[in-house]
């Protein structure tokens, strides 16, 4: 398979230049303490570190995967972090087998079918790429659309290993996942017959272009930020950092500030107010962000003091209490650095549960930005 990516890159002008630790039957956690995988990842100096786990591990119940399949992408992928400041973990995500899983079907109903066993397979590599922030080569994705849609022979006689074809479904989805280019672009066909070649690579590229989240694909080195705007001319910046930047500074009206993990900074402005955020990371195409805080003037301080409320205890850990001015109910958001909303409602009491919600730097809005308060949960 390799070969065949190396082959496909050569064709578009690019270089695949790779070394292997894989072993028939081998699940993460064996690699995890594998000398060969643990000493070629500790050479350095990679690009991608490819990960696949044992083809039917992924689709097994919650408690096994809890057990033995996300705790060893998590290891793997520290280990990778440690020894290549800049490389991508990238998960290899498999396919069902063409009949299902007929060795655990009896015991385990949702793997008695290819499409079930596709479905959990799916779900839990996605999972491990969000809890790792790892890239994903979505090879069962781009095989589902194949085997649903075209009558080309993805599977060897076994039912589950791949056929050529099915080796070309691998290969065209990781030089995409590593690359980024078309490839329908290229006339290689490899041993295949080139009308099967070429409709594999459009269902890549479709994919690549279509459903871009099952490729979980994030920049390395440009931050996420958010803007609030607490209203009378104060904001609040937060910044995500992503595992190949550990800090970033931000740069206001000369004055700079270090953001080390998921914090914010709030200022008061006078005038329009540009800044910047530079990453501080070792890997290069460092993206440097510009942005502007817009100064409103006299924004009626007055009727915002109304519905001033206080909050403690912040830093917290499972709850803070709310002090309003009145008794009245009010409408309330918590949203992370991101901006998603993490958790709404209606506050009729004083005391506000947060144990539900994981460790970090949010912002409680109160009632539709009347009111921004920075908010720590710490553990």
């Amino acid at each position: 398979m390799a070969q065949t990516v190396a082959d496909i890159a050569e064709s578009m002008g690019d270089e695949f230049i790779w070394e292997e630790s894989t072993f028939g039957g081998y699940t993460l956690e064996s690699h995890s303490t594998n000398n060969s995988t643990l000493s070629k990842i500790e050479e350095g100096g990679w690009d991608f570190v490819i990960m696949q786990e044992q083809s039917q591990l992924p689709s097994f119940p919650d408690v096994q995967v809890e057990g033995s399949f996300y705790p060893f992408v998590a290891s793997l992928v520290d280990h990778i972090h440690q020894y290549n400041s800049c490389a991508v973990p990238m998960l290899f995500m498999t396919w069902g087998r063409e009949e299902g899983d007929a060795q655990n079907c009896p015991n385990w109903p949702p793997v008695c079918t290819y499409e079930g066993m596709q479905e959990l397979l799916t779900e839990r590599y996605l999972n491990a790429c969000d809890q790792n922030a790892a890239f994903c080569a979505p090879v069962g994705v781009i095989w589902e659309d194949l085997f649903t849609n075209t009558d080309i022979s993805l599977y060897a006689g076994d039912g589950s290993h791949p056929s050529a074809e099915g080796s070309f479904v691998v290969a065209s989805t990781m030089y995409v996942a590593m690359f980024g280019n078309n490839p329908m672009d290229s006339d290689y066909a490899g041993s295949i017959d080139a009308s099967d070649a070429a409709a594999i690579d459009e269902a890549v590229w479709n994919t690549w272009q279509n459903n871009p989240d099952v490729w979980r694909q994030y920049e390395k080195t440009e931050v996420g930020y958010t803007i609030i705007d607490n209203g009378n001319n104060t904001y609040t910046i937060g910044v995500e950092l992503t595992p190949f930047v550990n800090s970033a500074v931000i740069e206001i009206a000369g004055e700079q500030t270090t953001i080390g993990g998921e914090e914010v900074i709030t200022i008061s402005i006078t005038q329009d107010t540009p800044f910047t955020i530079t990453p501080n990371t070792e890997c290069p195409e460092v993206v440097v962000i510009e942005d502007l805080l817009v100064y409103d003037g006299d924004v009626g301080v007055e009727e915002q003091s109304e519905s001033l409320v206080r909050i403690y205890p912040n830093p917290t850990q499972d709850y803070i209490k709310v002090v309003r001015e009145n008794s009245q109910s009010i409408q309330y958001e918590i949203i992370d650095l991101t901006g998603k909303v993490v958790k709404s409602g209606v506050l009729q009491e004083s005391r506000l549960e947060l144990s539900m919600i994981a460790e970090g730097s949010y912002v409680l809005i109160i009632e539709e930005g009347k009111q921004t308060i920075p908010l720590m949960i710490q553990r």
